[in-house]
């Protein structure tokens, strides 16, 4: 991956809560655990848990600086000046961006570096392209796409987390993408109960399938649906926790499943 050992790494995130910020931590942890020096450079959601310091290994860096997801110029200006001061304070071998703030503010910071043969390569992960969501509207979705389209000429390669969302970087921004799925540590999640062999007349029990996360475009969940209508006859119950667009939670509550948002 060009990479060598003990690289010098810097994550800069802005959307500091739910898959994100596992993805985030996830890879910073394991990158940690193989020799890197690891910083992440953050800011504090609504949604960030109280104790997400926990989530993360003792060995990585962690920096707050404000940022905020909707677009304030003079924020924004604030917050590409503080990254430019940590970046240069740290000399990072890599710099990976997370989301749409800290992807927008992150590539305009990396002009710094252009023309020049030393510096960071960059790295940018959507977690989910902002042009994409639904619930926006075609107005702002428009805005978001004009906005990626001028960044996408920059010399930062996309990392999109499934096939189909490098498929929409490719058709809508740039060839410049790597495809890295998801991954889960799965050391971490706690085995599942197991089905009792002879469950009791008075307390059926049923197997459940589940997700968590909110009900958008990028969760694909027609697809949850089409797959709990082929199982209605199994005695399977599709559970989705979380709530969103309102044309998802329709699809998902015409095929049975339980939703709780």
């Amino acid at each position: 991956n060009g990479i060598h050992l003990m690289s010098t790494i810097v994550h800069v995130v802005e959307s500091f809560g739910a898959g994100t910020l596992s993805m985030v931590s996830a890879m910073a942890n394991r990158q940690s655990q193989d020799g890197h020096a690891v910083t992440v450079i953050h800011s504090v959601r609504e949604e960030t848990p109280a104790q997400w310091r926990a989530l993360f290994a003792e060995q990585v860096q962690c920096i707050h600086v404000p940022m905020q997801r909707a677009i304030h110029p003079l924020n924004d200006f604030r917050t590409g000046r503080a990254l430019l001061k940590w970046i240069k304070d740290i000399a990072p071998d890599v710099v990976h961006l997370h989301s749409s703030k800290a992807g927008a503010v992150g590539r305009l910071v990396s002009l710094a570096w252009a023309g020049k043969s030393a510096g960071p390569r960059w790295f940018f992960s959507p977690h989910g392209l902002s042009f994409l969501q639904r619930a926006e509207g075609r107005l702002k979705n428009s805005l978001f796409l004009g906005i990626e389209k001028l960044l996408a000429s920059l010399p930062v390669t996309f990392i999109a987390c499934s096939p189909s969302e490098g498929e929409e970087i490719r058709t809508h921004l740039s060839s410049n993408v790597l495809v890295v799925n998801n991954a889960v540590d799965l050391s971490k999640i706690p085995p599942a109960n197991a089905l009792t062999p002879h469950p009791s007349p008075l307390t059926p029990r049923h197997l459940r399938i589940g997700t968590v996360g909110r009900v958008c475009l990028a969760r694909n969940p027609e697809f949850f649906a089409e797959v709990a209508v082929k199982m209605a006859d199994d005695d399977v119950k599709f559970v989705w926790i979380g709530g969103g667009d309102e044309r998802g939670e329709a699809v998902l509550k015409a095929a049975n499943v339980a939703l709780s948002g």
